[in-house]
């Protein structure tokens, strides 16, 4: 790799509030090469429309409120700026797919959801063509002009190659999420064409996660049950058991905080690497810390030829650094 490769990572916006965000301008002074959004990229159940009011929505309601909201984030200035510059990846997590906690396969069972599904996936498509669009990013489709009886695929999964060396695997975590999350997080499918994916031994693989591993002191007492890898241990051990093969650094999103982590099954055995990023752009009241000088969280990795370097910020500037060597990944 002649150059180092950064990729810049982060979660959790809500542009009703912030319309305009100083967290995406930081980044674009970084200057990275790809920037991947991890879920909760607006919030369609917050100011204003809390889950209570999304579900009383038609679908066809519900379709215009996430239209209006995923629109206002491309309006906003300085996200406009650095996606126009910049590679943008996105996945979704449970805000910018129906509201909190939202999992597919439970809804999709039942009649009652599958309209406002369909909208979803048509609207999250749109969202992430706009984000390709050249110049962009581009807008919106004109709402009507959207046809939610032939919805596309749900995002799935995807494999994207960023360097010869350096491999980014995009996750759905809500498309077919059962059993209250404890069933299924990706799903097997999924998770077979992950670890399909992560063919190549000598890359560092770069999985984006919309929900952390595993639960800490501060999700301990949480509501939030089913919302981490942890509360699926079928596909927790998977994922573990690849890390065991293979350089894996999961980024994650979702806790409104940032973190950096490492889990290993064995002493010795290659480790499982985790940062997280959350907290792009919302007030301090939905921040972990209620801290309202520590807001606008971000992540950079950044891969030189021998190591990874992982830097978490916020409004202060550069909170924690953590280096991985590519020799040992320990």
């Amino acid at each position: 790799m002649p150059q180092p490769l950064k990729i810049a990572f982060t979660s959790c916006a809500e542009a009703t509030q912030f319309p305009s965000q100083p967290v995406w301008t930081r980044i674009a002074e970084a200057q990275p090469d790809h920037l991947v959004l991890l879920g909760d990229s607006v919030y369609y159940d917050v100011h204003g429309s809390d889950m209570g009011a999304i579900q009383r929505m038609s679908a066809e309601q519900f379709g215009r409120h996430a239209h209006g909201r995923l629109q206002r984030q491309l309006d906003c200035p300085e996200f406009r700026a650095l996606v126009a510059g910049v590679r943008t990846h996105a996945i979704w997590d449970d805000h910018d797919f129906l509201w909190n906690n939202a999992r597919g396969a439970d809804l999709a069972a039942g009649p009652q959801w599958r309209e406002h599904l369909a909208y979803s996936r048509c609207l999250f498509r749109a969202f992430r063509d706009a984000l390709a669009a050249s110049p962009g990013p581009g807008r919106m489709p004109a709402f009507d002009s959207i046809d939610h009886t032939r919805p596309p695929p749900a995002p799935g999964y995807q494999r994207l190659r960023l360097a010869e060396d350096v491999v980014l695997h995009l996750t759905d975590g809500r498309s077919f999420k059962a059993g209250n999350g404890s069933k299924a997080l990706l799903g097997q499918p999924q998770m077979s064409e992950l670890v399909a994916g992560c063919d190549d031994p000598q890359a560092v693989h770069l999985v984006a996660s919309g929900v952390v591993f595993e639960r800490d002191t501060w999700l301990a007492n949480g509501a939030d049950r089913g919302e981490t890898w942890a509360d699926c241990p079928q596909e927790h051990d998977q994922l573990l058991a690849l890390a065991a093969q293979r350089r894996l650094l999961l980024l994650s999103g979702d806790i409104h905080r940032n973190a950096f982590r490492r889990y290993q099954r064995y002493a010795g055995e290659t480790c499982l690497f985790e940062a997280t990023a959350s907290g792009a752009a919302l007030p301090a009241w939905m921040m972990a810390s209620r801290n309202p000088t520590t807001l606008h969280h971000w992540g950079l990795a950044t891969v030189h030829a021998d190591r990874v370097e992982v830097g978490l910020y916020h409004s202060g500037g550069l909170a924690e650094s953590h280096t991985i060597p590519r020799d040992k990944w320990q």
